[in-house]
């Protein structure tokens, strides 16, 4: 549901010159590693770091980084714990319209819709193209479109805006129990 061989592809074709694409987090098994590996042989620009990473190195790397991709399959991905952990470093991110997405805002991200798994590595492509243009040649932009994604984050999923959700669903419960007299 990472999409990480489509990933590689798709990055191969865009051709985003002086540019990395880092793919890191210990794969399933070896197997899996050996074809990734495989995959990238000969294909330019792109660093492997197929171990396990703790939490510090996992954001260590996200800090250094300039933009975050996930292109998960969005028929099995509702929400992003990689979106949350990018947006929260202030980090902007390459990732499908998927239901968190749309909850943070799609126009502050680099977001995209398919149709297929053609169509998925066509969209993507274009997509990582884009977020490279704009963080290279309009900076301002860029970081004007993660600051209101940040900002989308603390509104929709920061302490307050949970803590009203908590107590809406206990006053609600309140409610129900009161009026089916259980308490």
């Amino acid at each position: 549901y990472k999409n990480v061989e489509l990933l590689i592809n798709a990055w191969s074709t865009a051709k985003i010159g002086n540019a990395k694409l880092i793919i890191a987090g210990k794969p399933f098994n070896f197997e899996y590693k050996k074809s990734i590996e495989s995959l990238c042989q000969g294909k330019g620009g792109i660093e492997l770091i197929l171990e396990f990473l703790p939490e510090d190195r996992l954001t260590s790397l996200i800090a250094t980084s300039d933009i975050i991709v996930a292109p998960l399959q969005k028929t099995s991905s509702m929400n992003s714990g990689t979106l949350m952990k990018a947006v929260c470093s202030k980090k902007n991110i390459v990732i499908p319209a998927i239901d968190m997405a749309y909850d943070l805002g799609l126009e502050n991200m680099f977001s995209y819709d398919y149709d297929d798994e053609n169509s998925h590595m066509e969209e993507l492509r274009k997509e990582l193209k884009i977020a490279a243009e704009t963080y290279l040649k309009n900076p301002e932009m860029y970081e004007n479109m993660t600051n209101k994604l940040y900002q989308n984050a603390l509104f929709n999923y920061g302490d307050e805006a949970m803590k009203d959700r908590y107590h809406k669903v206990y006053y609600e419960m309140r409610k129900h129990r009161k009026k089916n007299n259980f308490g």
